[in-house]
């Protein structure tokens, strides 16, 4: 009398939906989302092959079928491929996934100091590479191109505009109502109130005189000496020169 022998063999498909950005750098953590396949048994784990020798062994169990997110930071520049294996309620494991290459920069970041209070607008720098910006605080900041504090000034009310910088002058506009004309040592040359917040950088002309908007919707010109030129009202309020 002869028996049959039945041999099941069960298999789990790897993860097919791996998303994470195709550039980082050295500084920036990479993030890895993945989702399961539809018909896996939860909950399910992941074993991730980051590509750089270093290798994320299972992950706890993770009851969904939503996406799951890991991070990673590479310390050296260079194409590293990335790749999942998934294990299953049964503990069956998958192979591995399709590998996702990632490409790893050098830090793209020179420098970063600290301002009292958020900073809105954009830096101005001049031909040196100094850098000249204000913040919420009315605090005028240069700094160096190491990213050195070279020197502050402290306008009234916040300073939301960006500056100008022009022919070795800094000019900046604040939510004082006051246009503000600034040496590069930081030493106050004049200011000129204009009677409305000021919210974006002033243009400066071929002949040097300013051109910039107030919140009430005024363009106004100001000449190099601080004195106002002539003024008109465009409309109800305008946001920039």
């Amino acid at each position: 009398m002869s028996s049959l022998s039945l041999i099941l063999i069960l298999t789990v498909l790897p993860p097919d939906s791996l998303v994470c950005p195709m550039r980082v750098d050295t500084t920036q953590e990479l993030e890895l989302a993945v989702l399961p396949p539809e018909d896996v048994s939860l909950p399910v784990q992941y074993r991730i092959d980051w590509g750089d020798g270093e290798t994320l062994d299972w992950t706890e169990p993770v009851n969904s079928r939503t996406e799951v997110y890991r991070y990673h930071r590479y310390r050296q520049p260079g194409i590293y491929r990335v790749r999942v294996m998934l294990r299953d309620r049964l503990g069956i494991a998958s192979d591995w996934s399709r590998q996702i290459p990632v490409e790893v920069v050098p830090s793209l970041l020179k420098w970063f100091a600290p301002t009292l209070e958020p900073v809105v607008g954009a830096p101005a720098l001049d031909e040196n590479g100094n850098v000249y910006i204000g913040d919420e605080s009315g605090t005028v900041y240069s700094f160096n191109s190491a990213g050195e504090l070279r020197w502050t000034f402290q306008a009234r009310q916040p300073v939301y505009a960006g500056a100008t910088v022009e022919q070795g002058l800094v000019y900046v506009p604040a939510l004082d109502s006051c246009l503000y004309c600034l040496d590069t040592l930081g030493r106050l040359k004049w200011s000129v109130p204009l009677g409305d917040e000021l919210w974006a950088p002033p243009a400066v002309g071929q002949d040097r005189n300013l051109y910039l908007t107030t919140d009430k919707g005024r363009l106004v010109s100001v000449d190099p000496k601080g004195r106002i030129r002539w003024q008109v009202q465009l409309g109800d309020e305008a946001a920039g020169a």
